[in-house]
């Protein structure tokens, strides 16, 4: 972020010999250690100035004088400190939903066919799906198992040549099959992944993780999480942005950007996703 700017982000904070620094909270390992040592900051903790600590939420008291709670805060970004300038109560979580209950494609005229149930699952399956070098056959893009009702899994296949893919897996899977025209190439996903991973090892963009998985309509949509957003990070994925909208659904949730490649001169795309950090002098992109 830019020196000076004004920040609002949500998590834990934690006052550790009178110094209270602030986090998001990061995937950690369940080690059964009982009693539980104290909580100590992570990597990414960074300290914040005029934290109010009565009006924290979920206040717990450890060893070593060590207090925990949460809260949202609002400062200005010195230095990498939070200068706070407001503060209020963290955001209740919300619950996830399913994307992939609605397939892209009409169902049959006798309806979605129907699988046995094996616990203990609680959804049916399908015989195992196509292998990366059958995908790569096939130009397939994306495979997603859908679900209108747990008896009733539906592949959804995203494929640059949906004629070739359809022939292939027709014979396969039936009527439990719907296959639709990827709206972008294999080449450019594999470019979107390579990127977030090189700044990732080059500890450019501090990225928790990052992955390629499928949106509502089926079509494949690479996703990161970020510890916070640089100025960088933030140009880049508004390059040819149509969208971008920031959010503050979840306290426990990392600022989220799903990037799309838009097949045009292979820019990328900002997929108005869930962010728990945001700009709040921010207009647009990049600003």
């Amino acid at each position: 972020m830019r020196e000076g700017v004004v920040a609002r982000a949500s998590g834990r904070v934690l006052v550790i010999d009178g110094n209270a620094w602030f986090e998001m909270p990061l995937p950690m390992a369940a080690i059964a250690i009982w009693p539980p040592p104290p909580p100590r900051q992570g990597p990414f903790a960074v300290r914040a100035h005029g934290v109010d600590l009565d009006r924290l939420d979920h206040i717990k008291h450890h060893d070593g004088g060590i207090l925990e709670g949460w809260t949202t805060l609002t400062g200005i970004w010195r230095q990498r400190e939070l200068l706070v300038r407001d503060q209020t109560s963290a955001p209740a979580a919300a619950g996830w939903t399913n994307p992939w209950t609605t397939p892209p494609c009409p169902p049959p005229a006798t309806g979605w066919p129907t699988a046995p149930i094996h616990g203990p699952m609680t959804a049916a399956n399908l015989p195992a799906p196509p292998q990366p070098h059958e995908c790569a056959e096939l130009t397939i893009t994306q495979l997603t198992q859908f679900h209108p009702h747990p008896t009733q899994p539906v592949l959804v296949v995203a494929a640059e040549d949906p004629q070739r893919a359809e022939q292939a897996l027709r014979p396969r899977f039936g009527d439990a099959l719907c296959v639709v025209r990827s709206r972008y190439h294999r080449h450019e996903i594999d470019e979107t992944l390579q990127r977030l991973r090189d700044e990732q090892m080059a500890h450019r963009w501090l990225i928790t993780s990052s992955g390629q998985s499928a949106r509502s309509d089926g079509q494949p949509t690479v996703s990161a999480q970020f510890v916070w957003i640089e100025r960088d990070v933030a140009a880049w994925a508004a390059t040819g942005c149509s969208t971008w909208t920031y959010g503050s659904h979840r306290s426990a949730e990392l600022p989220r950007y799903s990037f799309i490649p838009r097949p045009v001169n292979k820019t990328r795309i900002a997929d108005a996703q869930t962010v728990s950090t945001r700009q709040s002098r921010h207009p647009g992109p990049g600003q």
